[in-house]
């Protein structure tokens, strides 16, 4: 954030005027004993060039112990969430809340951002059916992520609730989450191994190469991996420098379907691809995922064609719902 950056870059700023004033004074103490002046300027150009040398690595560790401290609140709120103990697993008898064998129901749903002057959701209500696949499209601030960020626990209503097979989504808020498999726009992959960043958070010995290899055949990424020379011992590089963006956004998608998860949500997860692998990806999964449900945020119509229910949306309201072919003869404007 602006803070932490201003906080970082505030020791370099006090060092650099310590040393102007510290030069400063040198000269006026020459000046006041009459000491040799090429004698005074030898050492303060000495001093100067240590401290300018010194300088580079003084900012790094400064910065970087700023950072730390702008981010533990962020580090301590995670901690206490994965520390937590999951209480809506169970209920009472010891079974499982969430078997989900019903539907989501958002219901009346609003929510206003911080400092925002008009709603980015207003009294929304959605379904969606167990095992069918379900997208949102609409314009950029339309409310699409904002809904789905909601679907999954990322932001509280601010008004109305969210039902998992009847349950208020707070109680079951863990369960539910162990059943999501979730791409986002912006897929953050991590310097390690191929296999790694497949099966994010499990151990070597927890992994299954199997499951690995066809998470990337789903995602059309295994003929890739399979022509590098460590296959999925490849090294990814900082931020995945040594992939194309389209790749790593394959990367993401075979992340979430390594695991098998039983609800598949795509944040625009398919933008950074081109029109023909994108069609070839999520026919592969509408395929495959049969027994899932699926859930999309797309940018482009062509990529919903397969869904079984598109929701349009605009200025936070849902303002059309429909089969792509419904919504193509009401909505002419989306084919173009």
């Amino acid at each position: 954030s602006t803070g932490i950056k201003t906080i970082q870059a505030g020791p370099r700023m006090m060092f650099e005027l310590l040393l102007v004033a510290g030069v400063s004074l040198g000269c006026l103490v020459a000046l006041k004993y009459h000491l040799s002046p090429q004698k005074t300027i030898q050492t303060l150009a000495l001093y100067a060039a240590a401290a300018f040398r010194i300088l580079p690595a003084f900012s790094r560790v400064t910065g970087a112990l700023a950072g730390m401290r702008g981010n533990q609140a962020a580090l301590h709120r995670i901690s206490k969430e994965l520390d937590q103990t999951p209480r809506d697993v169970l209920n009472e008898d010891g079974v499982g809340l969430v078997q989900f064998s019903c539907d989501i129901d958002v219901d009346k749903v609003s929510y206003t951002y911080s400092q925002a002057s008009v709603k980015a959701l207003d009294d929304v209500s959605v379904r969606i059916e167990k095992n069918k696949k379900i997208a949102f499209i609409g314009k950029s601030g339309s409310g699409k992520s904002t809904l789905v960020d909601i679907i999954l626990g990322f932001l509280p209503p601010q008004s109305g609730q969210v039902l998992i097979d009847g349950h208020p989504l707070d109680q079951v808020k863990h369960a539910f989450r162990q059943k999501i498999g979730y791409v986002s726009q912006m897929v953050q992959v991590v310097d390690d191994t191929v296999a790694r960043n497949v099966a994010f958070g499990l151990t070597d010995e927890q992994m299954d190469e199997s499951k690995i290899w066809a998470a990337l055949e789903k995602a059309h990424l295994a003929e890739l991996i399979r022509g590098l020379p460590h296959q999925l011992q490849t090294i990814v590089g900082d931020r995945g420098i040594r992939f194309s963006g389209g790749q790593r956004q394959r990367i993401g998608i075979a992340r979430a379907l390594y695991h098998d998860p039983e609800i598949l949500v795509f944040d625009e997860a398919t933008s950074a691809l081109d029109v023909q692998t994108e069609a070839q990806i999520v026919h592969h999964i509408f395929e495959v995922g049969q027994d899932k449900t699926c859930i999309m945020i797309a940018h482009r119509f062509s990529t919903v064609k397969a869904c079984d229910k598109i929701y349009l949306m605009d200025k936070g309201k849902v303002v059309d719902v429909g089969t792509f072919d419904e919504l193509a003869t009401r909505q002419a404007w989306l084919n173009g």
